[in-house]
């Protein structure tokens, strides 16, 4: 990945965002896109995954950084802050694009519950749609919604919560 240090999971102490301006990280952000094109075509990986990695964020703003911007300057620009695109243009590029920002927000909430996360779901989702970012992929509501439940399924399996383990000291195990 090209500069991982710019993408809060990979950050161990501090976000090397916090010492650029607003408009930087955003273009670091669509560089990732570019460059994952370009590994694509590098390593001759299908039309298809290139297209995926070009769709996966379609045309959205990166609200974190415009917000900042705004605060900042008063100025109303969302065109600096978008990525590249295009939006997704087929269902598995859209269903890529639903289940990566599905990540960022689960990683974002402190609670994780099925029923929080099916509304931070639907407003998620209801987003693409108004932000016509689903208009050109040919998903369904139907699959919308087998899609959404599989997303939920999947993430609450993940995160379920385990009993605590005693500690036990090794040589008690091997007696």
């Amino acid at each position: 990945m090209w500069r991982p240090q710019f993408f809060s999971e990979n950050q161990k102490n501090k976000n090397p965002h916090s010492d650029i301006s607003a408009k930087l990280s955003s273009l670091i952000l669509n560089n990732h896109v570019t460059y994952g094109i370009e590994l694509a075509k590098k390593h001759r990986l299908p039309i298809l995954i290139e297209d995926m990695i070009a769709q996966h964020h379609g045309t959205r703003v990166k609200q974190f950084f415009y917000s900042e911007y705004y605060n900042q300057t008063g100025i109303k620009d969302t065109n600096m802050f978008r990525y590249p695109g295009p939006i997704p243009q087929f269902k598995e590029a859209a269903i890529l694009m639903i289940c990566d920002v599905t990540e960022a927000m689960v990683r974002s909430m402190q609670d994780l519950s099925a029923v929080d996360l099916n509304e931070k779901l639907d407003n998620l989702i209801n987003s693409l749609f108004f932000e016509g970012q689903l208009d050109d992929c040919g998903l369904t509501l139907r699959e919308v919604k087998k899609i959404k439940g599989r997303i939920i399924r999947t993430i609450m399996e993940m995160n379920h919560k385990r009993i605590s383990y005693p500690k036990v000291e090794a040589k008690e195990l091997k007696e």
